[in-house]
């Protein structure tokens, strides 16, 4: 793989991972509505860290795919890192 192209695959999957971190942290911080069964709600309790799992494993092949390319495409390496260490301290500080 070129390292220009790993660069763009990094931006793109710290994008996925800031939305996959939002989404599960947005289900699991939601209440359910009253009378709801409790095998609904633990069925979204587990697609909710499916969801965050999903992120973190974007997280971290967004950092790797930054580390192989930071020689040929530096600032697109920096910004996909930044926004992975942003995000992981976000979801650390909040979640």
């Amino acid at each position: 793989m070129k390292q220009a192209t790993a660069a763009n695959l990094a931006v793109l999957f710290a994008a996925l991972a800031w939305m996959a971190l939002f989404s599960g942290a947005t289900l699991l911080i939601a209440d359910p509505r009253p009378g709801t069964p409790s095998a609904e709600i633990e069925a979204t309790r587990h697609l909710a860290l499916a969801i965050e799992c999903a992120g973190y494993l974007l997280i971290l092949c967004s950092i790797w795919l930054s580390g192989y390319s930071f020689v040929a495409a530096r600032w697109r390496s920096i910004l996909a890192m930044l926004a992975c260490l942003v995000a992981f301290g976000v979801q650390i500080y909040f979640g």
